[in-house]
């Protein structure tokens, strides 16, 4: 059972708009807006939020924005997935790219490019995380160093349900794959 809705606002007029709808929203202050904050950054934000001691949370799910594929079936399923003595579970989609094949530019003065050293990465699934749903222990997240730093339980989503917006194309991607769910 969920028993609060929470949004973690860049501005006043989003926060009304959250409140409106019934959830609990806080302003961000000044310095976890700036570029350079992290999700974990937004997340303790928000738990701290509110007049001393603030909110207490027991269990908390990160929703992030980006990811418009997201549905009410992965969020209850990363949920059913958050075992004793797990810190949290993150959804995570296959990458895209061999990274077998990964390169790198020298740091020497030349910047010459040259192939990263896959002789010692074993031929195996790479995951990332996409951003669809965290769940993940309040008391974890107010003192992981970030959102690695634990025992995380994985959530695998096939890459045809998964994408993570940051770009235009990437936005592009998403309104195919779910023209395809159509």
């Amino acid at each position: 059972m969920v028993d609060d809705g929470g949004v973690s606002c860049a501005d006043v007029a989003t926060q009304r708009e959250a409140q409106g709808a019934g959830a609990t929203a806080h302003v961000r202050s000044a310095e976890v807006r700036a570029a350079g904050a992290t999700v974990l950054d937004v997340a303790r934000s928000f738990l701290t939020a509110g007049p001393p001691p603030g909110p207490e949370y027991d269990l908390v799910c990160l929703l992030l924005p980006s990811s418009p594929l997201r549905t009410l079936r992965h969020v209850v399923e990363s949920r059913l997935l958050l075992r004793e003595g797990a810190d949290a579970v993150m959804s995570m989609t296959p990458f895209r790219q061999d990274v077998r094949y990964a390169c790198m530019i020298d740091d020497g003065a030349d910047g010459w490019l040259m192939r990263c050293d896959s002789s010692q990465w074993p031929v195996r699934h790479y995951l990332k995380h996409d951003g669809t749903a965290v769940w993940a222990r309040a008391s974890w997240l107010t003192k992981a160093k970030d959102l690695y730093d634990g025992r995380i339980v994985p959530y695998c989503i096939p890459s045809d349900e998964s994408c993570d917006v940051d770009t235009p194309i990437d936005l592009a991607w998403a309104e195919f794959l779910l023209t395809r769910k159509l």
